[in-house]
């Protein structure tokens, strides 16, 4: 049945046919729609392109006041991160996300576990997990003045709000040494309504 009425949606549409649908659904609306009125609380709000009406609705549903940076704990006697960025905070899917630790230390830390999980808005559990021991990656804090630049590359989340956390703990994790939570905000991609963005190749033969 579902079947047949997209059928005659799309005869309708192919005739010049002025149609009005009404829609949860954001994978129909993109696909079916030109323009978009979207309602809030009896108040509507006009998009003349499909792209920039389903990118609102679903923002509608994040809950940014939840998603504020947070520097938890930033070091203790031993080290201190006193300067800490990040290159961009609303980035495409796909694209390279950069953290920049600045920090002092009057030892050294070596071998120390950074553990760095991607909590979405749009997914219940974590959309990513792992530490530099995930890679085998070493790393060594050293004395005196470093800046510590962490790069998670290509994340594919669609049109989302995410908090990236990242914790720093010494060799073992017998001491805490950093913490840090940052929203990040993930552009969505035209005609496109899944929480992924994912490569996809198309080859005809």
């Amino acid at each position: 049945f579902q079947n047949k009425c997209f059928n005659e949606i799309g005869k309708l549409r192919k005739n010049g046919t002025t149609i009005i649908l009404v829609s949860h659904d954001m994978h129909v609306i993109s696909t079916y729609t030109k323009s978009i009125l979207t309602l809030d609380g009896g108040k509507g709000r006009y998009y003349e392109n499909s792209v920039s009406g389903v990118n609102d609705y679903t923002r509608r549903f994040f809950d940014l006041e939840k998603e504020c940076s947070e520097e938890i704990f930033r070091g203790n006697k031993g080290i201190e991160f006193y300067e800490t960025n990040t290159d961009n905070r609303i980035i495409d899917p796909g694209k390279t996300f950069l953290m920049n630790l600045k920090y002092r230390s009057i030892i050294n830390y070596d071998d120390v576990d950074i553990d760095i999980t991607i909590r979405s808005s749009r997914e219940a559990n974590k959309y990513f997990q792992a530490t530099n021991r995930t890679y085998g990656k070493r790393v060594d804090l050293k004395s005196g003045e470093h800046l510590l630049t962490l790069g998670i590359e290509d994340i594919r989340i669609n049109n989302a709000i995410v908090s990236v956390n990242v914790t720093i703990w010494s060799k073992d994790r017998t001491e805490l040494l950093f913490r840090w939570r940052i929203p990040v905000e993930f552009n969505g991609v035209a005609l496109s309504t899944g929480k992924n963005f994912l490569k996809v190749s198309y080859q005809l033969t």
